[in-house]
């Protein structure tokens, strides 16, 4: 997260403001990395993948192609997936 919303609660920034500071690299970015035979990164080396439910995902993840491809790939490699509530809405 990169900023906290104007109406955030207090306890949460604090909590957001203790979060070491990172980098975080877009599904774009892991789904090449996963599919260069070159670089070391495999999806196989997750423990799961989650998804939290609620109105966004519905409409932000269902045309998502590399959400899809991510997905795939997880499966295909045995990673636990958990999807709740609206997030599986296909």
């Amino acid at each position: 997260m990169s900023r906290s919303w104007p109406s955030s609660a207090p306890e949460l920034i604090r909590r957001l403001d203790k979060l070491p500071e990172g980098t975080f690299q877009s599904l774009q970015d892991l789904v090449q990395r996963h599919r260069d035979p070159a670089d070391a990164f495999t999806f196989a080396d997750f423990d799961f993948i989650h998804a939290p439910g609620g109105h966004a995902p519905m409409v932000d993840f269902r045309d998502d192609p590399w959400l899809g491809e991510t997905l795939h790939a997880a499966r295909e490699n045995g990673v636990t997936i958990s999807l709740i509530c609206h997030a599986p809405s296909r």
